[in-house]
């Protein structure tokens, strides 16, 4: 039995983990279908078919440990961890993504068999104490139960604060919905763990040089000869990006469209005034790997924008938007806090009291949307509703649209605005992948008038966009040119507010440094974050004509993905702290004084909204109000300008793709109103499931009808086609018989000639035989003439 039970223990492992087990999306091109139809459908098999591989490679394990299994049995097992790690599957981190993450799988197994290992550990200890020891059991079992109450207690204690904010603390005073709030704040418990900090520095600046040349074609050390590298080290010494405003549809399809022909048209000099004249704006120095940017004003168009602006009433000259995706409100506290004490001074909340007693900075005034709630669990359908006022959901109604649907952007150059882009990440300019292509049609992606995408391929992976190493999803901190991308992009955007600093602009600057497993990387961008805010305030613009926005679309998604989601409904509502924060994501407003002045009631209807239930769409609402006279707004009745006296619920909010109920984190306090709304939902979605297998029923009766036909149709066609055949085969039958015909009847005649031709030949031999000259006949010539006649007497002539 020893020597069978470990290779069995192997073989079930392996049997589950080769033949089972799913490992990636390799049949799915787009990232939402992958996402949806294959991790999500089939996340609960795989947790659990983990956790049986996790046991079984224990069990063998411990036992091989404790001789009961031979030894000797390590052998094959190190062979084949060996195979399956290295040869058959790539573990390595750059290699998982989407398509292909059996690396990850290894390393939950991995991470699984060491948590039960120290469990099993814990247990035995106790155990053994129990039967040596029982006096001593007890003392240590009731301190580990004071200890563990105490813990949990800790624990509990980790939301304490959960609620609160810079600019006050959510109210559930019955008057609006109640937001839910989490039992144990996770993040609280592990903050730091994961943070992997180290510096983005760059030691060796020829090897970075050299890195860099090769990432963009210029150097290939395998086939170039060293004095080749030389001399192309040596003569290049600025490279500058492309003006990717001026990039074409075909070359900003994708994010790896967009980065390939950011590394073709990216240029190298070897004087910075040839990098200069080029008219590029961002431009690196090569031997030191510093990026700095040069914008030009374009007077042209503030001539032609200046017309327009000046035509109509605006309510900020100055707009701002600082985008972070996966960032939830309280997440924001957690990892920002010098950001956070920064915008604090805006305000005339006490933190500390909760009460709003303190003396805030006159020049402007924050505010904080304690129920800004996400309409999707993902960030697409946020981001397209912020973009173009529709969700991906409602494609059936795109050809409904009177002209192209602009994107934020176009709104703001259609109301005389400069317009500003910096970005780290695709959010906005990906929109339309891979399915959704086809769409593309009904919408204005215009581009900024100044634009700056880091897709670096130092940064962002050209081979895999997704890599869990390097790039958006990346657990490590992301670094390039001897610091973080996001400081890239904030100087960007500070050099744009800095070139048109009397003008109206409108930037937009994006980041995906939350948008990480670890929830912890979006820390490394708190400095640059209180850096801009600085650098701007000595611009002015903390001081007149302003209005600045923090945002994001929803909380961390990535971890919750793949974990179990709890029940959700007005009866039991959740208190999972990874479900409450995915759906709460962050909204602060800044708004100078001088524009409260001039507007009054706006103040009171922004302090007021801060406790109101609101979407993306009051986001964008209030976004476009911004660069309008209020008064005549279309946009101002659904927005944050204005008051919002009715009590709003999460079903208002029209939530795309999903359950208003599960994914809702802000109840009804009427108990008695949510169950009837809940009964209602209930009996919608029955009637909805019941239409929808009617649909199928229908459908499949339609589709077996139409089988059917074709069926018959293939058989007449087939019977068409016989009958064409038989006729075609008697043709030819008939065909060849009349040749045989032919053939016989010239066969007859020639046969009949021939004998003719013989009787004849026959009957003139004869002929020739039998006649003989008569003694009648007086000469040859008269004999001659009366050959084979007959004379008077009925008599032949005879020769």
């Amino acid at each position: 039995m020893k020597l069978f039970c470990g290779p069995l223990l192997l073989y079930y492992a392996n049997n589950i983990f080769d033949q089972e087990m799913i490992k990636g999306c390799e049949n799915e091109k787009s990232i939402e279908k992958c996402i949806e139809n294959i991790i999500m459908k089939n996340v609960d098999e795989m947790i659990y078919q983990i956790q049986q591989i996790s046991v079984l490679t224990y069990i063998f394990l411990y036992l091989c440990w404790k001789k009961w299994i031979p030894r000797i049995s390590l052998v094959p097992f190190a062979i084949g961890m060996y195979y399956k790690c290295f040869i058959q599957y790539d573990i390595s981190l750059s290699s998982q993504k989407l398509e292909y993450f059996v690396g990850f799988l290894i390393y939950i197994i991995v991470l699984l068999n060491i948590v039960l290992a120290i469990v099993h550990k814990i247990v035995r200890v106790y155990y053994n104490l129990y039967l040596t020891k029982k006096k001593k059991f007890i003392l240590v079992f009731c301190t580990t139960l004071v200890a563990a109450l105490c813990f949990q207690q800790y624990l509990i204690g980790t939301c304490n604060d959960w609620d609160n904010g810079i600019a006050g603390y959510i109210i559930n005073d019955q008057q609006q919905c109640n937001v839910l709030q989490p039992y144990i704040c996770w993040a609280n418990v592990v903050d730091n763990w994961f943070l992997f900090d180290f510096s983005c520095k760059i030691d060796d600046l020829n090897g970075a040089k050299l890195e860099l040349l090769t990432l963009y074609n210029k150097i290939i050390p395998e086939t170039h000869s060293q004095a080749f590298i030389d001399k192309t080290m040596a003569s290049y010494n600025y490279m500058a990006y492309p003006m990717t405003s001026r990039f074409s549809s075909i070359q900003k399809n994708l994010e790896i469209q967009t980065q390939n022909s950011i590394i073709q048209t990216t240029i190298f000099t070897t004087q910075l005034s040839q990098a200069r004249a080029s008219g590029r704006e961002a431009i690196v120095d090569l031997n030191q790997m510093k990026l700095d940017f040069y914008i030009n004003k374009n007077k042209n168009l503030l001539i032609q924008r200046k017309g327009v602006y000046n035509s109509k009433q605006h309510l900020a000259k100055n707009v701002i938007i600082i985008y972070i995706d996966t960032l939830s409100r309280a997440q924001a506290h957690r990892k920002l806090p010098k950001t956070m004490d920064f915008l604090y001074q805006f305000t005339d909340y006490d933190k500390e009291k909760r009460t709003f007693t303190k003396q805030g900075n006159s020049q402007a005034k924050l505010y904080e949307y304690f129920r800004f709630h996400a309409i999707d669990k993902k960030t697409r359908n946020n981001s397209f509703k912020l973009q173009y006022d529709v969700t991906r959901n409602q494609y059936k109604t795109f050809r409904q649209f009177r002209g192209r649907r602009p994107n934020l952007i176009q709104e703001f150059k259609d109301r005389g605005y400069i317009t500003g882009h910096s970005t780290n990440t695709c959010t906005s300019t990906c929109s339309f992948r891979y399915d959704f292509r086809r769409y593309r049609r009904y919408f204005n992606e215009a581009s900024a008038d100044h634009e700056f995408l880091m897709y670096d391929p130092q940064y962002m992976d050209p081979d895999n966009y997704y890599n869990f190493q390097q790039g958006i999803n990346s657990i490590f901190r992301r670094c390039i040119y001897n610091t973080d991308t996001s400081e890239h992009v904030f100087n960007y955007g500070a050099k744009f507010l800095e070139t048109y600093n009397d003008e109206p602009k409108f930037l937009f600057m994006e980041f995906t440094d939350s948008h990480e497993v670890t929830s912890e990387k979006v820390a490394f961008m708190d400095d640059h974050i209180y850096n801009f805010f600085v650098q701007i305030q000595e611009m002015g613009y903390f001081s007149k004509d302003t209005n600045i926005m923090l945002l994001s679309d929803h909380g961390q998604h990535i971890l919750t993905t793949v974990m179990p989601q709890y029940e959700n409904n007005e009866i039991v509502p959740t208190n999972s702290f990874h479900q409450i924060e995915r759906m709460l994501p962050l909204y602060m407003n800044i708004v100078t004084k001088d524009i409260l002045e001039q507007n009054p009631g706006i103040d009171k209807n922004m302090f007021d909204n801060q406790q109101k239930l609101i979407g993306m769409q009051q986001v964008r609402n209030t976004i476009i109000s911004s660069a309008e006279d209020i008064k005549n707004s279309n946009y101002y009745s659904d927005s944050i300008y204005a008051p919002r006296e009715q009590i709003y619920f999460c079903q208002h909010l029209g939530f795309a793709g999903i359950d208003p109920i599960q994914w809702c984190m802000c109840k009804n306090p009427d108990f008695e109103d949510a169950l009837r709304f809940l009964e209602e939902y209930t009996a919608k979605k029955e009637r909805e499931a019941e239409k929808k297998v009617l649909e199928q029923k229908r459908k499949q009766e339609q589709k077996a009808r139409i089988k059917e036909q074709e069926e018959r149709k293939i058989q007449f066609e087939q019977y068409k086609i016989q009958q064409q055949e038989e006729i075609e085969i008697n043709k030819q039958q008939q065909k060849k018989l009349r040749q045989q015909e032919e053939m016989a009847k010239v066969q007859h005649d020639q046969y009949q000639e021939m004998m003719n031709n013989i009787k004849y030949q026959k009957q003139n031999e004869e002929k020739q035989q039998n006649i003989q000259p008569d003694d009648e006949f007086l000469d040859e010539k008269e004999f001659k003439q009366n050959t084979g006649k007959r004379n008077l007497y009925g008599k032949k002539y005879k020769k």
